[in-house]
């Protein structure tokens, strides 16, 4: 669903999917959403089209969704107290981990994890 803000009765912008058709063929169920974005301050609105995939996943991509479902399954089930110990982190370096920058206490959590099941 779409969101839109207004001005005195304009547009003033929209942000999301406006219209999405989903239709089926011999390849499978495709989808072609018109998908409304700010950009550098600009709007934009544009045709998206999903299609399903045509190679089977490889190696690399299924230990990655693996290594993902793990690291997910561990910060859902993580300790109340280890958790504050990571938001007063968070806090503390302005989100800040392995040089880069994260938005949300969960992404920071996922960082650290995943440098720990890399060791």
């Amino acid at each position: 669903m779409a969101k839109c803000e207004f001005k005195n009765g304009i547009i003033k912008s929209i942000s999301g999917t406006i219209e999405k058709r989903t239709y089926i063929t011999k390849d499978g169920k495709h989808s072609v959403c018109t998908v409304g974005r700010v950009i550098n301050g600009k709007q934009h609105i544009y045709m998206h089209k999903y299609s399903p995939r045509k190679t089977p996943l490889s190696e690399a991509e299924i230990q990655a969704r693996q290594k993902f479902a793990v690291v997910q399954a561990r910060i859902t089930r993580m300790p109340k107290e280890q958790m504050e110990q990571y938001a007063q982190e968070f806090k503390t370096s302005a989100g800040k981990y392995n040089g880069k920058s994260y938005l949300t206490l969960r992404g920071f959590i996922a960082a650290h994890l995943y440098t720990q099941t890399n060791d």
